[in-house]
């Protein structure tokens, strides 16, 4: 895929000068914005995983009611995520009934490393180089 090139001189009169710039734009191709996309695309669905186990754990901390519809779809979603790190460490009760879920914390930072290397990898494997500005003034004075 080429990049678009985009050149363009102006000359410039002032009393006693002439200012000349020469603009040179390269627009980015196909290829890197289907990246950009992409890598947005990834973020948001890490973020939204690392909401979902974020808010699994503020709720299990304050002892959330579980038969409330959006608390229990919290749990279901985010259990997915957790699961694997449940046998890691144990859990803290509070004295006021919450637990403290450290593997949902311990899920929190593999999730937001895995997508970190993920997107790296990502733009690293497919991105070309970005586009471009160059701008070059050259100023004249008359004798």
């Amino acid at each position: 895929m080429a990049t678009e090139r985009k050149e363009n001189v102006e000359y410039v009169r002032a009393a006693r000068s002439l200012k000349r710039q020469r603009v040179v734009e390269r627009k980015p191709t196909l290829m890197s914005v289907v990246v950009s996309r992409g890598t947005i695309l990834l973020w948001l669905v890490g973020a939204l995983i690392l909401a979902f186990i974020g808010f699994r754990f503020i709720l299990l901390a304050f002892n959330a009611n579980p038969a409330n519809s959006v608390v229990d779809l919290v749990y279901d979603v985010s259990a997915v995520f957790v699961d694997p790190f449940l046998s890691m460490v144990g859990t803290y009760v509070l004295d006021s009934g919450g637990v403290v879920e450290w593997s949902s914390l311990i899920a929190l930072a593999v999730y937001l490393l895995v997508f970190g290397f993920i997107t790296v990898a990502f733009q690293t494997l497919f991105s070309p180089a970005s586009g471009t500005r160059t701008v070059k003034t050259s100023h004249y004075e008359e004798i």
